[in-house]
């Protein structure tokens, strides 16, 4: 299991970057490990919503996201090829911009050492934090 807290500064209106946060939809137009994000229910600040990504493999896993109005997004695994994915997103105004906090903890459902998984979650968090804040600066231009 890997656990995983950076936060970054992005030059952008923390309303910007939760819009960003929250159109699962557009990831795969953004990330490039995100084959396809299909969103299942959506009703009252709660999402249902099933992701597919390629990290070594294919990997799909359905999510329960919690939205709270541009502030935060948390999320609990439903169900899929992870035994565990649960994190949030949390959104903070700052001078110039907001803060960006993201925390995760995962756990892959084959055996991967805890150091390659530490390594992946790792490295891919800073591309994936520096992917979505590139979106939210580009759609304020």
């Amino acid at each position: 299991m890997a656990s995983v807290e950076r936060s970054i500064e992005v030059s952008a209106p923390r309303e910007r970057m939760f819009r960003v946060v929250t159109d699962y939809e557009s990831y795969p137009d953004f990330l490039p490990e995100m084959e396809e994000v299909t969103v299942l229910s959506r009703a009252a600040g709660v999402v249902e919503a099933e992701f597919v990504l390629r990290i070594v493999k294919r990997v799909a896993y359905r999510l329960r996201l919690v939205e709270e109005a541009h502030s935060k997004v948390s999320w609990t695994l439903l169900s899929g090829d992870l035994r565990e994915n649960k994190g949030s997103w949390s959104l903070e105004d700052s001078d110039g911009g907001c803060r960006v906090t993201y925390s995760a903890t995962v756990e892959v459902g084959m055996f991967v050492p805890g150091a390659i998984q530490a390594r992946l979650v790792g490295e891919q968090l800073t591309q994936m934090l520096g992917a979505f804040a590139d979106r939210a600066l580009e759609t304020t231009k």
